[in-house]
């Protein structure tokens, strides 16, 4: 019978700490499961010393120190939050990364971590995941990069990488169903009340925060027209019209300072309100359909799998807060 994995987890000041804590505590809970002789020996290592602080301002004393440790590990992953774009300007940080790296046979990021393993080199021709708010700023900085800007966590060979923050444990939960099968890591998921495998993208968290930051005012304006006239002709023509431009123009201002088409968009916006109401309230699925624009409830439906791989009754059930 084999040893546990070795597991390390590398963090620095201003770190995220459900980065830390939400994967440790589904490798934690799989020992338990599974006993001393198997699972996963978790070590926290810490830069610039063992010492560190999270951006919530909570202190960590870590098990090591990044610059001195010279352990050959399983699973390295790296953690993220405010404090990574500086331990990626730092050259020590970087090289021992690289080291630490070079003896392990699966590598991994929480977050935003993943601009440290891309910092480091490790990520060049990997599709990877990322919080959805650092997706652009990840592909534009590291272009030999595939950014998912969808996946909850994404697994590319022996590379793991996760959306953000509390993503990080849905992508834990993978790597134990990878190392001990399905049985074990539902038992875990199960003892930690999550989903082993969380319905949807991260697009579901953000779809209107992450749209909204155009230099172009028309535009601006157009969008918080349309929030307010959901159940509006928001077709290209009836769009173009509105800020008074040609069809063909408008599609190529709207694309090229948002990011995706009109049409899309449009998708995206009113199944984005959609889902507040069935989070917040009780209102017939026909109704919120309706308002929203969608014109009846098959065509939510089409439209919630499409963007969120979901349907609207299933996601009222597992996301609804009314009681």
């Amino acid at each position: 019978m084999r040893n546990p994995y070795r597991v390390a987890l590398v963090a620095f000041n201003g770190v995220h700490s459900l980065d830390i804590s939400g994967p440790w505590e589904v490798f934690n809970t799989a020992n338990r499961m599974l006993g001393k002789k198997l699972g996963y020996r978790l070590e926290l290592v810490g830069s610039p010393s063992r010492q560190i602080t999270s951006s919530a301002g909570l202190r960590w004393v870590s098990d090591a120190c990044l610059a001195t440790y010279q352990e050959r590990v399983h699973t390295l992953l790296v953690c993220g939050g405010e404090g990574v774009h500086s331990v990626c300007q730092s050259e020590p940080f970087i090289q021992s990364l690289q080291q630490l790296a070079a003896g392990c046979e699966r590598i991994g990021s929480i977050c935003t971590g993943a601009f440290a393993l891309a910092a480091a080199g490790l990520l060049d021709g990997c599709r990877v995941a990322t919080h959805w708010s650092a997706c652009e700023r990840l592909a534009n900085e590291y272009p030999k990069i595939q950014v998912d800007c969808e996946s909850i966590y994404v697994r590319d060979g022996n590379v793991y990488t996760s959306a953000g923050v509390t993503a990080g444990i849905d992508m834990a939960l993978a790597i134990v169903e990878q190392d001990y099968g399905c049985e074990i890591a539902t038992q875990v998921a199960q003892d930690l009340v999550v989903f082993l495998r969380r319905p949807g993208g991260q697009s579901q968290f953000s779809v209107t925060s992450k749209r909204q930051n155009v230099q172009n005012a028309s535009l601006r304006e157009l969008q918080i027209w349309m929030v307010e006239h959901l159940d509006a002709d928001l077709s290209v023509t009836a769009l173009a019209r509105h800020t008074h431009m040609s069809e063909r123009t408008f599609s190529r201002v709207f694309t090229a300072e948002i990011g995706i088409s009109p049409g899309k968009y449009v998708r995206q916006l009113r199944v984005e309100i959609a889902r507040q109401y069935l989070e917040q309230t009780q209102i017939p699925l026909e109704a919120i359909a309706k308002s929203c624009g969608f014109g009846g409830e098959l065509s939510m439906r089409r439209s919630f799998q499409k963007v969120l791989g979901i349907n609207p009754s299933d996601y009222r059930t597992r996301f609804t807060s009314v009681g």
